[in-house]
């Protein structure tokens, strides 16, 4: 197998395109893959710490009928069936559903935009780029509520920036969600009217409440006097009703308004997939309100309805109940779960996710280009 590996080297090293042929790295898997037929084969060169022996099949690409397009046939730690699309993502990685490989040999050139793309996406914490002098992008990767200082202390470093640029892009991909307070300090930059939310039902118990007061929705220390009194109201109602569903408010929807509406950002593009669910959605739907503001993606997961999630570790520690707190009024009418929400630009057609802020941003300039004078 070593021979086949030099001889294989040998013949990419003439490469002057990226092609799936090469050596590729997935730690802890060290691959050759190679052209045989219409198909690529990988196979093992070294998987230190598997049951995994030098010069076995790890996976195989195929076309898939389209253009172009390779379906992968790969095998998991314990010999398990794996299919996801492979996508040759810039010139230097392989990426198949949760799962990336990325070329030891030959070295090509890095794809500036996968560059981004994969800092990005490799992101724990939120981040800003100033991607032009008239385009920021915002880089929001989870809402877990242990993350809202870092949110909150982003948006005040860099409040003049969002506040003087004319397009945002923000960035929610792979976002699963978390607690919707987190991102509530990004609302301003998107409002334009007022817009609704759809109420919820509660269900009560000592959990549940201590959940909500750790969140602060019972006395949070930045409400009127007059919220803290609703909110005490809403207290005592659910622990009045200790078992059962409690409604917090009789209206179906609630409406948020602003005094002001910041002059900028002028357009605000919210990119998605259909890894983003629950409080994500949430931001989704706000902004799908706003006049400036369009989605850009893939249908999100469709995870809302059933929402507001807690987590319970046993007494023993080695057992964790995660379970939600609440449910959408008047669902399953229009509901969410398992559907998801529609962006209004689909880039399912316009190539790899990389590309994709590449395309947002041609399409922000392009619609903020000065219109040609009507009169001649």
């Amino acid at each position: 197998h070593s021979c086949f590996v030099d001889e294989l080297k040998e013949r990419v090293s003439r490469q002057t395109e990226a092609s799936f042929e090469g050596i590729w790295f997935s730690d802890p898997y060290t691959v050759a893959i190679f052209k045989k037929g219409e198909d690529y084969l990988g196979t093992i060169i070294s998987a230190p710490g598997t049951p995994w022996k030098e010069g076995q099949v790890k996976l195989r690409l195929q076309p898939s009928g389209k253009q172009g397009a390779y379906k992968a046939i790969c095998y998991l730690r314990d010999y398990s069936i794996y299919e996801q699309q492979a996508i040759l993502a810039g010139n230097n990685h392989i990426y198949l559903g949760f799962m990336y490989y990325e070329r030891l040999y030959p070295s090509l050139p890095s794809d500036s935009q996968f560059t981004q793309y994969l800092e990005l996406m490799e992101a724990r914490k939120p981040l800003l780029k100033v991607l032009s002098s008239d385009t920021v992008l915002l880089r929001l990767p989870s809402f877990a509520s242990e993350l809202q200082a870092d949110v909150d202390g982003l948006l005040l470093e860099h409040k003049d920036i969002l506040a003087s640029t004319k397009n945002l892009i923000i960035d929610v991909r792979n976002n699963g969600g978390g607690s919707t307070q987190v991102f509530s300090g990004i609302l301003p930059y998107l409002y334009t009217n007022p817009t609704f939310y759809t109420g919820w039902v509660f269900r009560s118990s000592k959990l549940n409440i201590k959940k909500f007061n750790e969140w602060g929705m019972f006395d949070a220390e930045e409400d009127t006097p007059q919220a803290k009194k609703e909110a005490r109201a809403l207290l005592k109602k659910a622990k009045d009703s200790i078992g059962d569903f409690v409604i917090f408010d009789s209206d179906d929807f609630s409406v948020n308004k602003q005094l002001n509406i910041m002059e900028y950002p002028q357009q605000v593009a919210v990119i998605m997939n259909n890894r983003c669910a629950s409080a994500t959605e949430n931001l989704l739907l706000t902004a799908k309100q706003s006049k400036k503001t369009k989605l850009y993606g893939t249908s999100s997961y469709g995870s809302f309805d059933i929402s507001n999630m807690n987590s319970v570790v046993s007494p023993c520690k080695r057992i964790e109940l995660r379970y939600a707190m609440t449910i959408t009024k008047g669902f399953p009418e229009g509901r969410i779960d398992d559907i998801g929400i529609l962006p209004d630009f689909n880039l399912q057609r316009r190539g790899p996710e990389y590309k994709w802020i590449g395309y947002v941003m041609e399409t922000l300039n392009a619609a903020s280009e000065p219109k040609g004078d009507s009169s001649l």
